[in-house]
């Protein structure tokens, strides 16, 4: 599942940051590491030699982490370059260390992860350590996960990643934001709804010495997860993204991209498989967030069998 591991290489990385980088994957439990580094077509040979002594600066690291290393080169356009190699490499996730980009920097010369997390139908992971979100800095600090939620087909993607036993999270959190309904009635329906979701996510993400919370809230989806992270002392958030891309929204990007820069802890972004269905509407005002998936007596949660989730509202 998370077996093998893509890392594109450009050499502006600092190496304390790729050996966390790397030790986190062994951590994942990943077995498999390719560097990439995608070149113009001049100094192949220069570009492959400095790849090789890369892997070499990496030695201790990467036998501590179990991974065994082979390095790659291709040319073309970077991200186009990188999602077809990880697909004939039959890599199971993208992995790159996070450098963030001040406004200019982003407005000159774009951004390489957000064009990824565009482009790749595979996992992305955006390692940031060195900051609050790094893991392994303190062994002894719970290793808290969040996942936020739409409560979409996203889900039937994110599940078997969270459930892996080789991911040692010590409390996942899950969370749904989302607007408020135009009346009390349909408000009413709609978090009763979101709550017996979240009730049936949590019993599927359930690992033996996990713990599992859910909280429930209303507002705009990008403030209130990075808030939440916050409180909840999050290391890695998980975030679903969306393969719906109309009008403005495809123009700014979606909330997997807001979330993606602006945290700061590591995130995973899970996209929908190649060739997989399309997903369904949000949970709307009393409405099922799957498509043929009815409230069924013996599927909805009650007070008898389970704990509701923490609702907030959104006061801003």
């Amino acid at each position: 599942m998370f077996a093998t591991a893509l890392v594109p290489i450009n050499f502006r990385e600092s190496l304390p940051r790729l050996r966390g980088l790397v030790s986190f994957l062994g951590k994942f439990g990943t077995g498999r590491l390719i560097l990439l580094h995608v070149t113009s077509g001049q100094q192949r040979d220069r570009q492959e030699r400095r790849l090789e002594e890369l892997r070499e600066q990496l030695r201790e690291t990467l036998e501590a982490a179990h991974l065994e290393c082979e390095i790659r080169l291709s040319s073309g356009s970077p991200p186009s370059e990188v999602c077809r190699v990880a697909r004939e490499a039959e890599a199971d996730y993208i992995a790159l260390p996070w450098r963030r980009k001040n406004w200019l920097q982003r407005t000159l010369a774009g951004s390489f992860s957000r064009d990824l997390i565009r482009l790749s139908d595979l996992p992305l992971f955006l390692y940031k350590g060195g900051g609050h979100g790094s893991w392994g800095e303190s062994p002894r600090e719970a290793f808290v996960v969040l996942y936020a939620t739409a409560l979409q087909i996203q889900d039937e993607h994110v599940l078997p990643l969270l459930s892996w036993p080789r991911l040692q999270v010590d409390r996942l959190v899950l969370v749904h934001a989302g607007p408020r309904a135009p009346d009390p009635v349909a408000e009413h329906r709609r978090d009763q709804e979101v709550s017996r979701r979240l009730v049936s996510l949590a019993r599927n993400c359930e690992v033996p010495g996990r713990l599992v919370d859910t909280r429930s809230v209303t507002g705009k989806a990008r403030r209130e997860i990075l808030r939440i992270a916050r409180q909840e002392g999050a290391r890695m958030l998980v975030v679903g993204k969306s393969e719906k891309r109309r009008g403005l929204a495809g123009m700014v990007g979606s909330v997997a991209e807001s979330v993606a820069y602006d945290a700061r802890q590591s995130v995973l972004i899970v996209g929908a498989p190649r060739g997989s269905a399309a997903p369904a509407d949000p949970v709307s005002s009393g409405g099922s967030a799957f498509p043929g998936d009815s409230a069924s007596p013996a599927d909805s949660a009650s007070p008898a069998d389970s704990a509701s989730p923490r609702k907030e509202t959104d006061r801003a």
